[in-house]
């Protein structure tokens, strides 16, 4: 059985329970077909699906693509409906029946994850071949044009925050904006977008007073920000003028920018309900006598047969590790050298040393490359350096507003990665496979996001770099 890497990020037992739960019980019933994933495994991070069972779910969309539209106002509903939940929900004495309406949602995440990985290969596939057909041009020829098309419908909240930020740093100085009226503001408007699905990070006054010192010339970097939106805006419309009377082709644009806008979009609505109902995992935390932290440490069985009787298990050993194999709806959590042995079935063979993926942000950069695997370690990463990382979540937005340029194991045109750098402007290339593996800190490499989506390993002097 052949297993396919779709996603790196660390999350908690609980988060990542409910991807099984909610493909195996919601999938069939949203797609109106007996589509199952019989195997997951979660390991450290990195989630696999079994490659045959995705390609099939890839093949029904291709084989229905009235299905398309259907599946993407569908999860747009999912979102609305989640955060709609969480906002309103207040705390209530009866946490047993609040945890399970909390848990039917956003078990709807786990089988909206994996019907918007089909979705964007699907759409991504059909786009790239409307555009071969129409101007009868070479794959990567194309992938300039596919990163213009693959622009966020909308703002994302992501960057209404950075401009924001920007705003204050060019209004004020750091000193009086401690404790100020426009921080707090800022703060109430933001906070939720530092957490991760139930991760409970929001931003921290300091944090938001630090990001702001580190900005060397907001005003500059506001004007690149906007200007950039003006000019992918312009070079946007200047292309559908161009192709104004291929109908197949302006459908396929728009399902591209649906699925990028719900891509952010999604992620952003389940940070922002977690944040908002995190007083269900303070209260469940109380009520079990354990650290409102170690709540998502648990698998929603555990949970629910503590509240029913108050009998809890020992998550230390999850806490530093833990994997998770799942099949056909039921789970297994292991740690230590049980974990360690499963993750070793998984090691692969050495990459290829080139390294190249989809160009996501166009540009040209240089620098040192610094490898971030997980937001904990952001602050490694000094302003102008390379960001290498399996992928970029919500919480590494520190990160990568600092970047030169930012190159991921994972994704595609719509991944977090890929969406954001467009909107900062940032040269981006996602999809290698192996940057993770090929470089390391302190490499100095060339980043063609322009031409080639390459990036080369250099010598430094060849730049009269010292």
């Amino acid at each position: 059985m052949e297993y396919k890497k779709i996603v790196h990020i660390k999350q908690e037992p609980l988060s990542f329970s409910t991807l099984p739960i909610g493909s195996w019980n919601n999938l069939p019933d949203l797609l109106g077909e007996p589509i199952k994933f019989s195997k997951w495994y979660y390991l450290d991070g990195d989630l696999y699906l079994v490659r045959e069972e995705l390609d099939k779910l890839q093949g029904f969309f291709t084989s229905k693509p009235e299905k398309i539209g259907e599946m993407l106002d569908l999860i747009d509903k999912h979102s609305q409906e989640f955060m709609e939940f969480c906002e309103s929900h207040k705390k209530s004495s009866n946490l047993l029946e609040s945890l399970k309406s909390f848990m039917r949602l956003y078990n709807n995440f786990g089988a909206n994850a994996v019907i918007m990985l089909a979705l964007e290969e699907v759409i991504r596939i059909n786009l790239e071949e409307q555009l071969r057909r129409h101007f009868n041009k070479e794959r990567e020829e194309l992938q300039k044009i596919m990163a213009l098309l693959s622009n966020n419908s909308k703002e994302s909240n992501t960057i209404k925050e950075k401009k924001d930020l920007l705003k204050l740093a060019l209004k004020y100085n750091p000193d009086k904006l401690r404790g100020s009226e426009e921080i707090r503001n800022h703060l109430e408007k933001y906070s939720w977008l530092n957490c991760k699905f139930l991760r409970y990070t929001p931003y921290k006054e300091e944090e938001i007073i630090e990001r702001i010192v580190n900005i060397p010339n907001p005003g500059e970097e506001l004007k690149k920000i906007e200007n950039n939106a003006r000019i992918l805006e312009e070079e946007l419309n200047t292309f559908l003028q161009q192709i104004k009377q291929d109908g197949s082709l302006l459908r396929a644009i728009e399902d591209m920018q649906t699925i990028c806008f719900l891509r952010t979009n999604r992620v952003e609505a389940i940070n922002y309900g977690c944040f908002n109902i995190h007083w269900l995992f303070e209260e469940i935390g109380k009520f079990l006598n354990i650290d409102s932290k170690r709540v998502p440490f648990y698998l929603y069985g555990e949970l629910i047969e503590g509240l029913e009787n108050k009998k809890v298990v020992d998550v230390e050993e999850r806490t530093k590790e833990y994997v998770i194999i799942a099949k056909e709806g039921s789970i297994k959590i292991l740690t230590g050298v049980e974990a360690e042995k499963v993750k070793n079935e998984f090691e692969t063979d050495t990459p290829s040393k080139v390294v190249k993926g989809l160009i996501a942000s166009k540009g040209i950069a240089q620098g040192t490359v610094r490898i971030i695997k997980s937001a904990s370690e952001i602050n490694k990463l000094n302003r102008g350096e390379v960001l290498v990382t399996p992928m970029t979540t919500p919480d590494f937005v520190m990160a990568m507003e600092k970047a030169g340029a930012i190159i991921t194991d994972l994704g595609g045109l719509t991944s977090h990665a890929a969406i954001i750098s467009r909107e900062l402007g940032i040269p981006c290339i996602v999809g290698t496979e192996n940057v993770t593996k090929i470089l390391k800190d302190g490499d100095f490499v060339v980043v063609d996001a322009l031409e080639k989506g390459e990036v080369l390993k250099v010598e430094r002097n060849r730049f009269g770099i010292k």
